[in-house]
């Protein structure tokens, strides 16, 4: 028996997708309860010791754009959404870095000494995760955006470490923050290996002449992203040292 002409449209409109292409935006509103809202990069650091400060050209505290085990399968980064935030001022010139965290690639705190501010010298349960010249990020429940810091001596479970060159100058060394003193859980992540192409950071460039713009950023290619990773971001102010500059991130990604 012949098909009616609705009959046929009917079964051609199962066959062909009604979406050609999905990217998955993150963090994201879902209508029911789950926040969207943009994650904050702000060029200043501070530590325990200095008040904020933003000094052209240095890195400002990392933020924590995703965190580790919320998307629980691999994924593909594809690039980012990033918006002039309210306190960013117009006609500046942004740098940027991504760094990937990963369960797999972390150690949490194992007795020695406290970590908290100036300390170089850091006992983790498994320090076959580190090497030298790592960037490490170093997290507490007290500070939940952490701090980024450089590995310069594994000795079985022993990390030493060394803070980058900052706003404050060479007489502030080692943490920035009291993570012993002001919460618990201390965790150690791999954040940048610069020998191993898996750990790759992804740049950025961003300036913005108007408020409120919104660029988007497609890498040139994607990055395959393991089960439970996660992401941190940070910014420097390329255009003068203004305190307090801020951008809004959004991460794209995709299942493949």
């Amino acid at each position: 028996m012949p098909l009616l002409n609705n009959e046929i449209v009917e079964r051609v409109a199962v066959l062909v997708p009604r979406r050609r292409h999905h990217e998955h935006i993150y963090p994201h509103g879902d209508g029911v309860g789950g926040a969207g809202a943009a994650i904050a990069l702000n060029t200043n650091a501070n530590d325990n010791t200095n008040a904020a400060a933003s000094t052209m050209n240095y890195w400002g505290e990392p933020s924590l754009v995703l965190t580790p085990a919320v998307i629980i399968t691999q994924y593909y980064f594809v690039g980012c959404y990033l918006t002039l935030a309210a306190a960013g001022g117009q006609s500046k010139r942004f740098h940027g870095e991504f760094y990937m965290l990963c369960v797999y690639n972390q150690s949490e705190r194992n007795a020695g000494n406290a970590w908290d501010e100036a300390a170089t010298v850091l006992t983790v349960a498994d320090g076959t995760c580190f090497e030298v010249d790592d960037l490490v990020w170093i997290v507490s429940t007290g500070h939940t955006d952490g701090e980024i810091q450089i590995v310069a001596d594994v000795t079985g479970d022993v990390v030493t470490v060394v803070r980058e060159a900052s706003q404050f100058g060479a007489a502030n060394t080692g943490l920035r923050w009291n993570h012993t003193i002001d919460g618990t859980t201390e965790t150690m992540y791999l954040c940048e290996r610069a020998t191993d192409p898996v750990w790759t950071l992804f740049d950025f460039e961003y300036e913005s002449e108007s408020a409120r713009r919104t660029a988007r950023y497609v890498w040139a290619g994607t990055k395959t992203m393991p089960d439970c990773a996660g992401l941190i971001a940070r910014i420097l102010n390329e255009t003068d040292s203004t305190n307090g500059l801020e951008i809004e991130v959004k991460i794209i990604y995709n299942h493949g």
